[in-house]
């Protein structure tokens, strides 16, 4: 019996040494940083979207590790929303 369950393990072991291993896939580009600039004309293109469609927002640009670069509160949006577009600042990457 014990011959057996070796000859089962060697077996498993080398039908699992033929396999191809796989390859880890790198993580997606994110391109460069955004710099002030950038972020300037993000906003002002976001800030006419909200104001075309009567969205009360918070606007939050972000660099790619996830970190505020800049934060703008409409004046008709609710104070809470702030801490709302920083929490989820914090878990985007």
């Amino acid at each position: 019996m014990t011959t057996l369950k070796t000859l089962i393990g060697l077996g498993a072991l080398a039908f699992l040494a033929v396999l191809p291993a796989r390859a880890q896939t790198p993580p997606p580009p994110y391109g460069p940083p955004i710099g002030i600039e950038g972020a300037r004309k993000v906003m002002t293109a976001a800030e006419e979207e909200a104001a075309k469609n009567n969205w009360p927002v918070v606007i939050a640009i972000i660099d790619v590790g996830g970190h505020i670069v800049m934060l703008h509160r409409r004046d008709d949006a609710q104070l809470s929303a702030i801490d709302i577009a920083q929490r989820a600042c914090a878990f985007w990457p």
